[in-house]
């Protein structure tokens, strides 16, 4: 899902989060191979462009798997978007993407 924050009439921000891609390889930690198989393993692929404001804070995440034989993935951001009329919340499920326009609230002590 890609999103455009605008944070001025020339300022902006690009994202795009990929969730529920499939990852296949092997990662080598403490020289012990793991192997990282096929139809289990997931990965989200997170980037942008534009420029960011001078302080920000921003809450993200992401989360893929499966539910049965349905692939499903979740991206939930939030406050650094707080205002704009952007979010970049999503549900993906077996490939149809699902965007929530709500801003999240959150809540908890840093």
């Amino acid at each position: 899902m890609g999103v455009v924050v605008p944070w001025t009439d020339r300022l902006f921000q690009y994202t795009v989060k990929d969730v529920a891609r499939p990852a296949t390889g092997t990662i080598w930690i403490d020289g012990v191979a793991v192997e990282v198989r096929e139809g289990d393993s997931w990965a989200t692929l997170d980037h942008g462009r534009g420029r960011w404001p001078y302080s920000v804070c921003w809450n993200w995440g992401a989360g893929s798997g499966r539910v049965g034989d349905r692939v499903i993935g979740i991206q939930v951001g939030g406050q650094w978007t707080d205002g704009t009329g952007s979010v970049e919340n999503s549900l993906l499920v077996d490939g149809h993407l699902t965007k929530i326009s709500e801003e999240l609230v959150w809540d908890y002590s840093p």
